[in-house]
């Protein structure tokens, strides 16, 4: 995916919308969402959708804390909220769960890709 359509339809939805490359290092996050994050950080992202759900994208820079404010399952990762419920990924698939202490997780996408597609479409 060119992840450039999904940042220009952020920033054309709120120019507020702030992504930058990363130089730091990225050895923690997941492959699937390792070039991603590389090629466009996101700083500052929240994106609304048709449903007026909110999703927030975290930066590199507070990946590594925001695991430890949500009991998600075995090998997850979690690099959004919608709404400040998690958006996490799990053997390369996208996940959301509750954080109100339910363990039952909702699939979003097979793919991280396909994730971002279906935003796009999604955006108000």
């Amino acid at each position: 995916m060119r992840y450039h359509d999904f940042v220009e339809k952020t920033k054309i939805q709120d120019m507020r919308n702030i992504f930058e490359t990363c130089n730091s290092s990225s050895d923690f996050i997941p492959e699937p969402l390792r070039a991603f994050y590389m090629a466009s950080n996101p700083i500052n992202v929240e994106v609304m959708l048709e449903d007026y759900s909110q999703i927030k994208f975290y930066p590199i820079s507070e990946l590594k804390n925001l695991q430890e404010d949500y009991d998600l399952p075995a090998d997850s990762f979690c690099f959004a909220t919608n709404n400040s419920d998690p958006v996490f990924i799990k053997e390369g698939k996208i996940f959301t769960m509750p954080h109100d202490g339910n363990t039952q997780y909702e699939f979003l996408s097979d793919n991280f890709d396909n994730y971002l597609k279906l935003l796009i479409s999604q955006m108000r």
